[in-house]
């Protein structure tokens, strides 16, 4: 079993609180983005984050975990807007 399909097992898991659980989709997104799968990424932020130009939620968050998901969805919004103008 891969590390992300670990990640994505215990971001499901029913026994992982609402801190943990955010912090899991950061990892995964980050693993997911070092593999160049930056739609995945996004993905796998949805919880917190939607789309670039959204603020993501962190709301319920320490300052640590929230510090992670600013850096998570400011890095993806660089990457998918890299993308977007090379496709242009």
């Amino acid at each position: 079993m891969t590390s992300s399909s670990k990640l994505l097992r215990n971001i499901d898991s029913s026994s992982v609180d609402q801190l943990e659980r955010a912090r899991l989709r950061c990892r995964l997104a980050k693993e997911l983005e070092e593999a160049g799968d930056y739609e995945g990424a996004r993905d796998a932020m949805s919880e917190l984050w939607q789309r670039i130009g959204d603020h993501p939620r962190v709301d319920g968050l320490d300052q640590h975990t929230a510090a992670e998901v600013l850096l998570r969805a400011g890095s993806l919004s660089g990457w998918i807007g890299r993308l977007t103008a090379r496709r242009r």
